[in-house]
């Protein structure tokens, strides 16, 4: 209760960094990457690759792998269009017509009428990718991860993504 309180931010164990949205969250997943040069915050992820199946992952090859994976995504939702493809746990963009882009779902309906910025549409989308793991991760480990912890490593995409789902239910009040 006390969490709910004060809220994600104060949760996360980072002050609100405001910001006006794509390029602050590029920017945050871009130091991401760098902060992986680290060996201590790679092990950080170690769960990652354990999921992946790889039993002991060394820094260094989670340093390649984590790297890769966020800069494939984070390319896609910014600078890519919309394709379907599968994956282990489903088809990405599954009927989605072929050339959809940050700037198509900009201009849908739902995000005007919610008043979603690029940063909300821009978060909830690398939400809905395989990079939820980090989002979600480090929210789920009190032990290493919140206040007076480690921070959190994407506290500006975490917001437009609360931010986001909110505005969202004006669509359907």
């Amino acid at each position: 209760l006390n969490a709910a309180v004060h809220g994600l931010m104060d949760y996360m164990g980072v002050e609100n960094p405001g910001g006006e949205g794509v390029v602050q969250i590029e920017a945050e997943w871009n130091r991401f990457r760098q902060s992986l040069a680290a060996d201590e915050v790679c092990l950080d992820y170690k769960w990652h690759a354990q999921m992946s199946g790889v039993d002991d992952p060394t820094a260094e090859q989670l340093r390649e792998f984590i790297g890769n994976e966020v800069e494939m995504w984070l390319n896609y939702v910014l600078y890519g269009t919309a394709s379907q493809k599968e994956f282990h746990n489903g088809v990405r963009d599954c009927g989605r017509p072929t050339g959809t882009n940050l700037s198509t779902f900009l201009a849908h309906e739902n995000a005007k009428q919610a008043g979603l910025l690029a940063g909300h549409i821009v978060a909830l989308r690398i939400f809905t990718t395989h990079l939820f793991k980090y989002l979600n991760g480090p929210l789920r480990d009190a032990k290493t991860f919140g206040k007076g912890k480690k921070p959190h490593p994407a506290p500006i995409t975490m917001l437009y993504i609360s931010e986001g789902i909110k505005k969202l239910r004006a669509v359907y009040l």
